[in-house]
């Protein structure tokens, strides 16, 4: 550095001075020559605080070195480039700070769990658009922890002795009143085809859970309808002849609903969600997931009742049900009777297991076979668009 230049104070001091101003800590002993501010050190004179004039500084320093310096003017000029660049990006990266406090402020008094539209609302044009796009290429999902269903959940093995073991918070609360059965058939046999449409609304419960990422109770009036677009059982009375065709009634529910459509290996993972609920926490316990199960669903709709507007022609769009309050008071004398066979007759549905295992591998097999195919389309792909020379399809008559 030449001796007696502009910025000599900032490398020789003059002894101790007055304590810098921006750590506050020691005695200053040099003073910045742009705004004479006494400081301590190097780190103190780099600080937030002094962070536009230390800049401006080093901007100053280089500008002048490089005037000193034997460079080409084009090499002046991709240097300035460069600076100008490391500027822009400073100061996008000082408004993008800006506008995380202008979005504070926008959303704040809100209930960021329960006032989404509200939010969505406040949001900018440009915020909607990056979330929209966020949430086409995937990467939004990135960002959502996924839910652990509570069927997957392992209990503790040891157990705190008195306590009881049926209270798990994991597990939903099975309903209290489950009407007995028998009182309800009376002189009559329970149809041997229920337990097929117990698994017809399993596997619609375990769907809307996964779809909705554990949500589906915050939700209850859109997990309702998700859950009668799904099951036909719950929707429109149908009878399932066979444990695969109560599943498979709910894949073609599913691939055919645009609102719904998922990729065919999550709906085969539902599958297992459902094996795993008919095999229970234990063998000493083999019905409690469906119970579990079932009595969520009623919960969902006793919830839906309470919530929905009484006006019966509320509508959720293309492929979902009207929910009435008939329909909704239906539906919780269907659970109830349900949840009655279930105590009594649940067993019959263990017998289901097999089958559905090998649901799950036919649907597993499906898949990649579909993928094969795909592969291999796509690699004959150039060949299938060359166009072998033909005769005319139009010649000219003699």
């Amino acid at each position: 550095m030449v001796q007696g230049n502009k910025y000599d104070s900032l490398v020789y001091g003059a002894g101790p001075r007055d304590q810098a101003d921006m750590c506050l800590k020691v005695n200053a002993r040099y003073t910045c020559p742009r705004c004479n501010i006494p400081y301590c050190s190097l780190a103190c004179y780099k600080s937030e605080g002094h962070m536009t004039c230390s800049e401006s500084f080093y901007k100053d320093c280089f500008m002048e070195g490089l005037e000193n310096q034997d460079v080409s003017q084009d090499e002046k000029k991709k240097m300035l480039e460069m600076l100008e660049r490391v500027e822009q990006e400073d100061q996008d990266f000082l408004d993008s700070d800006d506008d995380e406090e202008d979005l504070h402020e926008r959303l704040a008094g809100l209930d960021l769990d329960n006032d989404a539209e509200e939010i969505w609302n406040r949001l900018t044009d440009k915020e909607k658009e990056d979330f929209q796009k966020m949430t086409a290429d995937g990467r939004l999902g990135n960002l959502v922890e996924v839910w652990t269903p509570w069927w997957q959940v392992k209990d503790n093995k040891i157990q705190e002795v008195g306590k009881d073991s049926s209270k798990s918070s994991n597990l939903p609360n099975i309903v209290k009143d489950i009407p007995d059965i028998a009182t309800l058939l009376k002189n009559s046999k329970p149809s041997a085809d229920l337990k097929n449409n117990v698994i017809n609304i399993l596997y619609a419960y375990a769907f809307v859970c996964r779809l909705h990422n554990g949500d589906h109770m915050t939700s209850c009036v859109e997990s309702a309808k998700d859950l009668l677009a799904v099951s036909e059982v719950l929707d429109q009375n149908v009878v399932c002849t066979s444990g695969p065709q109560a599943v498979q009634y709910c894949m073609k529910q599913i691939q055919q609903n645009p609102a719904l459509r998922v990729p065919q290996d999550f709906q085969a993972s539902v599958i297992h969600d459902v094996i795993a609920l008919l095999k229970g926490p234990s063998n000493s316990e083999p019905l409690k997931f469906v119970l579990c199960a079932l009595s969520q669903v009623h919960d969902i709709i006793c919830k839906c009742q309470r919530t929905e507007r009484k006006d019966s022609k509320s509508h959720n769009g293309e492929g979902h049900s009207v929910l009435d309050r008939k329909m909704l008071s239906g539906l919780k004398k269907k659970l109830k009777f349900l949840l009655g066979w279930t105590e009594r007759f649940g067993m019959a549905l263990h017998s289901l297991i097999p089958e559905l295992q090998l649901e799950y591998c036919a649907v597993q097999s499906d898949l990649s076979e579909q993928g094969q195919t795909q592969e291999a389309v796509e690699k004959n792909l150039p060949n299938l668009r060359r166009k072998s020379p033909g005769k005319p399809l139009i010649q000219e008559l003699a």
